[in-house]
């Protein structure tokens, strides 16, 4: 009942997805390393989200400003981010150019950290919002004169209170400032000074200290709860950042290797010795892949912080993306077809359509027009036949057209037929593969070993079918025998 064609296939597909996501994990793993991704997705979290207003805008604005900065963020990565003015930088930016941020920094390259403890996130914090209390001070203590004292004597007051009051004064501050100008939601009242807390972070810090009955320990605390609450959600994020790498990617290597769905599926399901083949080594690789660190639920994040190990580790990831390259890519993708093949060269068609187009040669000036190559080849030919000439010879000139054109132009005759193959119905193919490789390489693991155990369950219950049988063919073919032997005697008594 469960061996059918239409299980093999199925153990075929998913034995492929497994394969080339395997692939797109081990890239994408090595460009999260080399790149910090972590780091930065960490860095956007804490800066823009949690130390900054959210801003309020359309979903189409959003995603188009998301789509945007992930170009902007590449240029950054190789380019490096342009200095802020002093007075476009808030919180966030006085985070980060903490010390303690800057010592886990690894390298040049690596500037920020892709890990954070809570404590460390809740001590920087404090000692930022101290700071910009030294900041404004003098813009507080005026706020405060009154009540028989002077300036100086609240100055001095100020400066002289425990660290949860510094806090709670400035946090007051901020209150009084965004209840006097309810219209401004970003502090930008000292020139060449950071413009301070944010409206809504400002809440929300008050919010934790008001909870924590103004007691150091317990608004620690709460800081702490607030940033480990964030990290759950950012985990979500760089989830969902990972998924769409993983797309690109399987996009990429779909087009890259002709891994269309749709075909794969067409050929395992007429060919039966492909379909064959792919469930044997499908099964052969269950065994092969089940220690397989790409195959876990969740991929460790790196903890190292040396350059030399994080480098080595995205190394390590790339030589990873090579072995499954070279070693268990090459018979599935034979069996089912997949491929560019010749790059056309079995293709008359297309080479009758590439002698129209025209190519430049670098460092020449000039065209070169395939059809006059064309005539040349064909002109060559014929004088070399003396003979009859063959019954294949306009093959015979294609082919050697061919050659020396892909001889010439590597690069743009290959891409030349990939774009000839490629329509609508492949690229459905392609995108399939895509949403397919973007589900991870877990996924399909565990689906393809449980198609392989249904595939076995119902081998073994046809094996007993077969036993059973035979059984009871040989015991009817005895209970024959016997009553023919004792008619036998019976008639010879008789």
């Amino acid at each position: 009942m469960f061996n059918t064609p239409v299980l093999d296939v199925a153990i075929g597909l998913v034995f492929i997805f497994l394969l080339y996501s395997l692939l797109a994990t081990s890239v994408n793993e090595a460009i999260a390393t080399g790149l910090s991704l972590r780091a930065r997705m960490l860095r956007k979290a804490i800066m823009l989200r949690m130390l900054s207003n959210t801003e309020e805008e359309n979903k189409v604005l959003n995603f188009l400003k998301g789509f945007a900065g992930i170009f902007t963020e590449i240029v950054y990565i190789f380019g490096g981010a342009p200095e802020k003015r002093p007075e476009d930088k808030n919180i966030g930016d006085q985070f980060y150019s903490h010390p303690i941020i800057k010592n886990y920094a690894s390298s040049s390259f690596f500037k920020i950290p892709s890990y954070l403890a809570a404590s460390n996130f809740a001590i920087i914090l404090i000692e930022s919002l101290k700071e910009d209390f030294n900041n404004k001070v003098n813009e507080i203590a005026a706020q405060k004169f009154g009540n028989g004292k002077s300036v100086r004597e609240v100055f001095d007051e100020l400066n002289n209170s425990p660290d949860i009051i510094k806090i709670k004064e400035l946090l007051d501050y901020y209150a009084w400032y965004y209840a006097a100008n309810p219209g401004i939601k970003t502090y930008n009242e000292l020139p060449g000074l950071p413009r301070g807390l944010d409206k809504e972070i400002h809440c929300i810090l008050q919010l934790h200290l008001r909870n924590s009955l103004f007691d150091f320990n317990a608004f620690n605390k709460k800081i702490e709860g607030w940033y480990n609450d964030t990290m759950d959600r950012v985990s979500g994020w760089y989830k969902r950042q990972t998924q769409f790498i993983l797309f690109v990617l399987g996009f990429i290597l779909a087009f890259i290797f002709n891994v269309d769905t749709v075909a794969i599926t067409n050929n395992l399901s007429t060919d039966k010795d492909a379909r064959d083949q792919m469930v044997q080594l499908a099964v052969q690789s269950a065994d092969l892949y089940k220690n397989d660190p790409r195959i876990q639920k969740q991929v460790q994040p790196a903890a190292e912080t040396n350059p030399d190990s994080l480098l080595k580790l995205s190394q390590g990831y790339l030589n990873e993306a090579k072995k499954t390259l070279d070693s268990s890519l090459k018979n599935p993708n034979m069996v089912a077809g997949l491929g560019w093949g010749e790059y056309g060269q079995d293709d008359p068609a297309f080479i009758q359509k590439l002698s129209a187009k025209c190519f430049h040669r670098f460092l020449i000036f000039g065209r070169i027009k395939m059809k006059d190559s064309l005539n040349a080849v064909s002109n060559r030919i014929n004088k070399e036949i003396t003979l009859q000439p063959p019954v294949n010879k306009d093959s015979l000139i294609l082919v050697q057209f061919y050659k020396e054109q892909v001889k010439n132009f590597p690069v743009r005759i290959k891409t030349s037929y990939i774009f000839y193959s490629v329509g609508a119905k492949k690229i459905l193919g392609f995108i399939i593969t895509a949403f397919a490789i973007c589900l991870g390489a877990p996924f399909w693991f565990d689906l393809l070993n449980k198609l392989i155990k249904m595939r076995g369950t119902g081998n073994n219950n046809n094996s007993s079918n077969t036993v059973d049988l035979t059984a009871t063919k040989e015991t009817s073919t005895t209970a024959i025998n016997t009553t023919s032997t004792q008619n036998t005697s019976e008639e010879a008594v008789g």
